[in-house]
C-alpha cells in the first residue's frame, strides 16, 4: 500500500495509514486495514452512489443528512459563480471553481458531478472558450442531476 492518500479521503484507509506509522504504544486496537478505495471511473452514469456516501460519515444517516443540506445550499452559489467566471472568459478561475465542485462532489459520492468537473479541470489549460462552454454545460446537467437526487433524499429522510 502507497502512503498516499487520495481525494476523497477513505476514513478506514486513513486509519489504516495511521496505525502504520503510529508508534506501538499509541496504536488503536483490531482496526480494519482496507485498501484505499477509488470513485469508479467508469460509473458516468451514476449520480450518487449513497452507499459510499455513508460509508464516508461511518454509517451515521444524521451527517449524510447535513452534507446533503450543505451541498443542497451552498452549491447553487459556486455554480454561479463558476458560470460568472466563464462569462468573463477567465479559464483559469473556471478551473478553480471546478476544482472545488470536484472535491465536494467527490466526498458526497456525486458520481457524474465529480467527473465533469474533472474533466473541465483536466481540460480547461488547453480548451478554448467554446469548449469550456461544452464541459460547462455538461456539469450543469449533472448538477441538476445530483440537486434534484439530494433534495429528494433530504425530503424522504
Amino acid at each position: 500500500m502507497s502512503d498516499y492518500l487520495t481525494k476523497p479521503i477513505d476514513n478506514e484507509a486513513l486509519e489504516a495509514m495511521l496505525q502504520k506509522w503510529l508508534p506501538d504504544n499509541l496504536r488503536l486496537a483490531d482496526i480494519s486495514t482496507t485498501q484505499n478505495t477509488d470513485i469508479n471511473k467508469n460509473a458516468r452514469s451514476e449520480v450518487w452512489d449513497k452507499a459510499a456516501a455513508m460509508k464516508r460519515v461511518r454509517g451515521k444517516e444524521e451527517r449524510l443528512v447535513y452534507l446533503a443540506e450543505l451541498f443542497v445550499s451552498g452549491m447553487p452559489k459556486r455554480m454561479d459563480e463558476l458560470r460568472e467566471a466563464l462569462h468573463k472568459q477567465d479559464l483559469q478561475a473556471v478551473m478553480d471553481k471546478a476544482h472545488a465542485v470536484k472535491g465536494i462532489s467527490a466526498n458526497l459520492g456525486a458520481l457524474k458531478l465529480t467527473e465533469s468537473a474533472a474533466d473541465i479541470e483536466q481540460f480547461g489549460g488547453t480548451m478554448d472558450e467554446d469548449g469550456a462552454r461544452r464541459l460547462v454545460k455538461v456539469l450543469e446537467r449533472d448538477f441538476s442531476e445530483i440537486q434534484q437526487r439530494l433534495t429528494d433524499y433530504l425530503a424522504s429522510a
